[in-house]
């Protein structure tokens, strides 16, 4: 057994004991003519005047390892920390575990220790085998088998206590009043289709005055065309009463 002892916390570690032939496990505490005996006694460092608590692993595994954690508050530490980080003062390797699962507190004015979820991703589940205490306007989660119920005790109000929202003359008893969440979210998707239709209406545009433009563009060069082509005939005929006289002369 390996033991680590701290000033307020002392943690006891050991392999499961089992019996070498059918590999049954020993129990912890066995009775004998009337006389308990424990295989890991941790009485010898029990505090006999102040207040302590004990935290013990429980595993369904086998040959797996136990623990025992023995917490001893006093006036300097009274908050101890839970979970697989190093920084925790009861390191529980395990890898649902958080780094700081929960924190186990004491109470120096009514000597109670108290557990509390640091907002641990799998939660911390208390194993009750009393009844279990419902306070007003607080929920209680109880885990049967598979199963999570929620419990949450509402304080009861008298119908004539409660506050009913005035109504004037011309309007009906059974209204709704519109979540604003959705308001909004149903302004938000008037105005991105509004601009879209905005958008694809300007590239439209866009499109039609570039084809326009083109048009008039291949007109006007057909016009030049058509231009151009009867003054490119009388000059091939001046060129040609040209090349005729300079014939003549030669010929002379």
């Amino acid at each position: 057994m390996a033991k680590k002892e701290e000033k307020n916390l002392i943690s006891y570690s050991w392999k499961q004991f089992e019996c070498e032939i059918c590999k049954k496990p020993y129990p912890y505490v066995f009775r004998s003519n009337g006389i308990s005996y424990r295989l890991i006694d941790v009485d010898q460092d029990i505090p006999k005047e102040t207040n302590y608590i004990l935290l013990e692993s429980l595993t369904f595994e086998k040959n797996s390892s136990r623990m025992v954690h023995l917490i001893m508050p006093d006036a300097q530490k009274t908050n101890f920390k839970l979970g697989r980080g190093h920084e925790s003062d009861v390191r529980v390797s395990d890898i649902s575990v958080s780094r700081c699962h929960a924190l186990v507190k004491y109470n120096q004015e009514n000597g109670r220790f108290y557990l509390e979820d640091n907002l641990s991703k799998f939660g911390t589940i208390v194993l009750s085998r009393g009844q279990i205490e419902l306070e007003p306007e607080m929920t209680k989660a109880v885990q049967i088998g598979r199963s999570v119920i929620s419990f949450t005790v509402k304080p009861f109000i008298p119908q004539n206590q409660q506050q009913q929202p005035a109504i004037s003359a011309g309007m009906s008893k059974e209204f709704k009043t519109p979540s604003p969440q959705k308001s909004n979210q149903k302004t938000n998707v008037e105005q991105l289709l509004k601009q879209k239709i905005q958008d694809t209406n300007n590239k439209i545009n866009q499109i039609m005055t570039y084809a326009i433009h083109s048009r008039q563009e291949e007109e006007e060069l057909r016009d030049d065309i058509l231009d151009d082509s009867p003054r490119e005939e009388n000059g091939m005929a001046g060129v040609k009463e040209m090349a005729h006289n300079l014939g003549a002369i030669s010929d002379l």
